[in-house]
């Protein structure tokens, strides 16, 4: 977090991935560390074009919706999509997709 903290990477969050995180967050009782991360990051709206494309992908895919809400507003934001989980992500035409390390190396 101190590459963000530095203003070095910035980024944004889906509606999804923030409550993705918060549920983690409760379950080990680190709300604190979550809102800190969360207070660098900007959010990308869930709305009818973003539905609407993640309908389509969730179509062609067959992967969870709440991944295809993620990944579809990353692509329609023009956004490089930050996870571990490049196998899942990928399967997602068009979407451009990194780990956290792939960023920071770039840096």
């Amino acid at each position: 977090m101190r590459i963000i903290e530095r203003g070095e990477l910035s980024g944004f969050a889906s509606f999804i991935s923030v409550a993705e995180l918060y549920v983690v967050a409760h379950i080990v009782k680190r709300t604190d560390d979550v809102d800190a991360l969360l207070s660098y990051l900007g959010r990308l709206p869930i709305n009818d074009p973003v539905a609407r494309k993640a309908g389509e992908i969730r179509a062609a895919t067959g992967l969870p919706l709440p991944d295809c809400l993620i990944g579809s507003s990353a692509l329609l934001s023009g956004m490089v999509l930050t996870t571990y989980n490049i196998k899942h992500f990928s399967r997602i035409r068009g979407l451009k997709v990194k780990t956290p390390q792939d960023l920071i190396r770039q840096k």
